[in-house]
């Protein structure tokens, strides 16, 4: 609805409205390649906070070596809210581990906690240690307003000194942790196994913090690297 310069009245009626940012061209090309909301090759520790000893940031990669009853981690603010929905892959190998107990061991994190603790909301994901087969699986949990919430555990064996391509999805009330055999196949769904967690009321969306994490429950101990860390904030697929 508008006006004439004579004080008159026009009406239009406007459908199928479609704004395209930052183009100067509407075609679709041929490929497009979604950019995520924040990446890092862990190459520069800017913007990271160090706690502890064990988990650092250094030559290419985050460097996790838990050992029990540590809180050890890295955490940054990623200044957007994930909104209940994010995609998050990394690329992850175990390059040694001591099994004495069961335990498990967090690579990453999403938190709401300013220092990436776990005295409020965190979504967690990693693996599980056992003294028995399967002793390398892997596991997700998530904490609401300090407390354990839910935990999911999966089937399949994980070796130690080979490389894994991580995507966690988080769609509304669930998260799943999967991890592939190459980047070609995380890329293409194929998973070597998964894991869901079902989360609580409690949980919020609030997760400004992402954090790389030492925690050990048990005795265990390892050495994992993770690296190529990408998050696409507000989508549960990616091209």
């Amino acid at each position: 609805i508008g006006s004439d310069t004579n004080g008159g009245l026009w009406v239009n009626q406007l459908d199928d409205v479609k704004i395209y940012d930052g183009v100067t061209s509407v075609t679709t090309p041929a490929t497009w390649t979604m950019e995520p909301t924040y990446e890092t090759d862990f190459s520069s520790s800017t913007g990271w906070t160090q706690v502890g000893s064990t988990v650092s940031i250094g030559s290419g990669i985050a460097s996790l070596l838990p050992t029990s009853g540590n809180n050890d981690r890295v955490y940054r603010s990623i200044s957007f809210n994930t909104n209940g929905k994010f995609v998050m892959d990394y690329d992850v190998i175990i390059n040694s581990e001591n099994k004495s107990d069961s335990s498990s061991i967090v690579t990453t994190m999403l938190s709401n906690n300013s220092t990436g603790d776990l005295s409020d909301d965190t979504l967690m994901w990693g693996f599980a240690f056992y003294s028995s087969s399967p002793t390398i699986k892997l596991f997700g949990k998530n904490y609401a307003g300090g407390s354990e919430d839910s935990t999911a555990e999966g089937t399949v064996e994980f070796d130690v000194a080979t490389q894994y391509y991580a995507r966690i999805t988080r769609d509304g009330t669930s998260t799943t942790n999967s991890l592939a055999s190459s980047s070609a196949n995380r890329d293409a769904g194929v998973w070597l196994d998964s894991v869901t967690i079902t989360m609580g009321a409690g949980v919020t969306n609030d997760m400004t913090r992402l954090v790389l994490g030492g925690r050990v429950s048990g005795t265990n101990s390892a050495d994992i690297d993770v690296d190529n860390l990408s998050l696409y904030n507000g989508v549960t697929t990616i091209n």
